[in-house]
């Protein structure tokens, strides 16, 4: 099975829409469309370059590569807020910087779907909580809360679609 740059390229397009969609709305937004579909694309060439990816059906890919698109513009976002906050004189978390609305509604809107133990596990691991203190703090494994992050991220890249 081969899979190349054009048979997933509509994955990383429907998330770079998705993104300009947003943006669209906001008058400060950090990132264009532009730089949003590059970090996109090559977040897919470096997926289709791993041999681990040929291990996978193609539903099982496309999957994967919808995850890892949306995990890589949201870094890229980050990197882009901190250096404006930086820039600007703000020092704060990019994810709870209220000087960055493009993100943080980004972030409420990925937070929609999530049930309240789900809200505070993301709040917990952004204030750099480990997943063994988490699992203690809830009286679950460590395994548990590892598939639920999983789960969530799927859930998280779901509602931005």
């Amino acid at each position: 099975m081969n899979k190349d740059f054009e048979q997933f390229k509509n994955v990383a397009d429907r998330v770079s829409v998705k993104f300009r969609s947003y943006f669209a709305n906001h008058s400060r937004a950090v990132m264009d469309y532009d730089d949003i579909k590059q970090v996109a694309y090559l977040e897919l060439i470096t997926m289709l370059k791993t041999p681990r990816c040929y291990e996978l059906n193609n539903n099982q890919f496309a999957g994967l590569a919808l995850i890892r698109i949306w995990g890589a513009i949201m870094d890229e976002l980050e990197k882009k807020a901190d250096t404006l906050n930086a820039s600007d004189g703000n020092t704060g978390e990019g994810l709870t910087d209220n000087s960055n609305p493009e993100k943080e509604l980004l972030m409420k809107e990925c937070l929609e779907g999530l049930n309240e133990r789900e809200k505070v596990i993301v709040d917990m691991l952004k204030n750099g909580a480990k997943q063994k203190d988490i699992a203690a703090h809830f009286g679950i494994s460590q395994p548990r809360v590892c598939v639920m992050i999983r789960e969530m991220r799927k859930k998280m890249a779901k509602a931005t679609l």
